[in-house]
């Protein structure tokens, strides 16, 4: 039997008794909580660059433009960054 979970928090829980599971995270939450880390004068800036990154059509496609934003905001957002790292496994079961 499978197990599919869309969640937001706990997937570590989740994995413990679930092992086989799909555990996929909301983009859109990601984001949201991305947002609550850079500051507001470059808010629009950092959301156009994570617009490449959030369009998800292609996997491949979809990490280079992870890595481009990675090399580009790293130094200024180091815990976004690690997030969208840490999230990317569970944000690609959208694909």
């Amino acid at each position: 039997m499978t197990v599919r979970i869309i969640s937001d928090w706990g997937t570590d829980a989740i994995f413990s008794i679930f092992s086989k599971s799909l555990v996929r995270l909301c983009i859109l939450h990601q984001i949201r909580n991305t947002l609550k880390y850079v500051t507001s004068k470059i808010q629009e800036e950092f959301m156009s660059d994570l617009k490449l990154v959030r369009r998800m059509t292609n996997k491949e496609i979809t990490k280079d433009r992870l890595f481009d934003l990675e090399e580009k905001w790293r130094g200024k957002y180091p815990v976004v960054i690690e997030s969208w790292q840490h999230n990317w496994k569970q944000l690609l079961q959208y694909l």
